[in-house]
């Protein structure tokens, strides 16, 4: 019997509330008032082995009373970024931190603002480059010898190389690495499974002028999109993508020693890899498979902890959090947040409120919603039948399926990641399928749950990366996405197709929605960011969707 259906954990049972204190630890802990005024260098060069110059701005504390530079030592706090703005958006240290006791320090990687050589897109090389930084700040005027990194998205990315090749018994002791993760900028954030995204398409044309005009940035990313657009290493996740924050950097990161807080949204780009990097960063301290869900009662180290709210890319984070995380690992303050048993902090969007969470995912049984050829979705499966999907727009003909379920009586929560199983069949040697999870209010208002995007020529599983629960049953596909496997066309084949992890309870009365595309309803809220549909000029005409069949069960 062919089916369609979607994996989708009920796990109301298995999360405790989140304490509602302006700050974690319980303790009590809160900034302060400055204590420190702010000096600030600029054009501060930091020479690299191969005769590449780095860029940089410190800023050091300063004596209220005087102006001068206080005369104590101080833990170095650096932001490791390519970004890099004019005049009044000229980027520079937070000040902030400075205040607050730390010296902070803003450098350029190699290839952007007035650093010299090309840029290298954190890559080892960065890493490489961020050990020497280290060694820098832990030796600058008034340092304790102690440092730290921090930054969201691409500064996030160079403080996770950094701590993968500073080695152990480093200077470096901490990192906060926000709106970022590990293995999967490829299969989410620059493609979405080998899909380009808006990222993909919008990022490189901009990156010299972000990045101070620098031509070490223009070089790399236009090497980068003509390889990528050709079909070339970076079109697929092998050497380009394997060099750049992969999983496996977890295992050194937590060899070396260093604590690593993830900060995260729902609504971001980056949630794949910032959950699947929580979870192999308490793996490697368990000395687990690090691509393997977490078991039961696995023990957890606060060394390693992760946020994340409902909200985009870059945003939602508190730089009062910062200064505790640093103030924890750097001043030793009793803060409360090393004697955590709950590392993992979602917000639950739907029924608005935090959980805290030690193992993920939060459940080891997974529950299955089947869909019908009435476009239903039901939890009995129901008997076999099919529909059609054009590849195009979904206003066209055939151009989108919608499967809803009757009003859910008591509500439940969904704790991803989820799963989509399909059987189907292409007029051609290859498909694509977008989805779509929607929350339907009583009243019409739909709201964007999660979503997945699949290749059918990249749909092949990495079944050592793929997750399943205690039973066996799929709850976390992962495809390789190493080459293209093309479809033998009018031939059903079994697809597996992840969505995006999710927190998120549905409140008593509403009903779940799948769809290709959304046109029933009316508002939406939390959408995200859209998944392109341009052709890749390294497949021929021949090789692209045209319409298929989704075959499902129904009774």
């Amino acid at each position: 019997m062919k089916k369609f259906f979607i994996l989708i954990a009920f796990c109301a049972q298995a999360i405790a509330g989140l304490a509602q204190t302006k700050y974690p630890g319980d303790k009590g802990w809160q900034p302060g008032p400055p204590a420190f005024g702010a000096e600030i260098e600029k054009d501060v060069r930091i020479p690299m082995e191969d005769g590449v110059v780095l860029d940089a701005k410190v800023a050091y504390p300063t004596s209220l009373a005087t102006g001068k530079r206080a005369e104590e030592t101080f833990p170095v706090l650096v932001e490791f970024t390519p970004y890099e703005g004019e005049g009044a958006a000229e980027r520079l240290p937070y000040t902030y931190l400075t205040q607050r006791g730390y010296i902070v320090a803003l450098v350029h990687p190699r290839g952007s603002g007035k650093s010299t050589g090309v840029l290298q897109q954190f890559s080892s090389r960065d890493g490489l480059d961020g050990k020497a930084v280290v060694d820098w700040a832990s030796k600058l005027d008034s340092s304790n010898g102690k440092v730290g990194f921090y930054g969201a998205s691409y500064p996030g990315a160079l403080a996770l190389a950094t701590a993968a090749k500073v080695g152990k018994s480093s200077p470096l002791k901490v990192i906060m690495a926000g709106a970022i993760g590990l293995g999967a900028q490829y299969r989410q954030a620059w493609t979405n499974n080998g899909l380009p995204t808006v990222l993909m398409m919008g990022y490189a044309p901009r990156a010299k002028a972000s990045m101070g005009g620098n031509e070490g940035a223009e070089k790399h990313f236009a090497d980068f999109d003509k390889a990528f657009w050709a079909g070339g290493d970076p079109a697929y996740d092998g050497t380009f993508w394997q060099d750049r924050i992969p999983l496996r950097w977890s295992r050194d990161i937590v060899e070396n020693g260093i604590p690593v807080l993830q900060w995260g949204g729902w609504q971001d780009l980056n949630e794949t890899g910032a959950v699947r990097g929580y979870v192999a960063f308490q793996n490697a301290v368990s000395g687990r498979p690090i691509d393997k869900p977490m078991q039961r009662g696995q023990k957890v180290s606060p060394r390693y902890q992760l946020i994340i709210g409902d909200w985009g890319h870059g945003l939602g984070m508190d730089i009062g959090v910062y200064l505790e995380w640093f103030d924890t690992w750097l001043k030793g303050k009793d803060t409360g947040l090393t004697n955590t048993a709950t590392p993992l902090h979602l917000y639950e969007a739907g029924s608005e409120r935090w959980v805290n969470l030690a193992a993920y995912p939060a459940v080891d049984t997974y529950t299955t919603w089947y869909l019908g050829s009435n476009e239903s979705i039901a939890r009995r499966m129901q008997d076999t039948g099919e529909s059609r999907l054009r590849w195009g727009k979904p206003e066209e003909k055939d151009g989108k399926l919608t499967f809803e379920s009757a009003a859910i009586t008591n509500g439940m929560t969904i704790a991803g990641p989820l799963s989509l199983q399909l059987y189907a069949k292409s007029s051609n040697t290859n498909m694509e399928i977008l989805a779509r999870l929607y929350d339907v209010a009583p009243d019409g208002t739909t709201t964007v749950i999660t979503k997945g995007a699949m290749l059918g020529s990249l749909s092949k599983l990495d079944r050592q990366a793929t997750w399943t629960d205690k039973n066996g049953k799929m709850a976390w596909p992962w495809p390789t996405l190493d080459k293209d496997v093309y479809l033998m066309p009018n031939e059903v084949q079994r697809f597996d197709m992840a969505l995006e992890p999710i927190q998120y309870g549905l409140r008593p009365g509403h009903k779940l929605c799948l769809g290709t595309e959304h046109a029933k309803f009316g508002r939406q809220k939390r959408e995200r960011f859209p998944i392109s549909r341009p052709r890749r000029p390294h497949r021929s005409a021949k090789e692209h969707p045209t319409r298929g069949y989704i075959y499902h069960s129904f009774r």
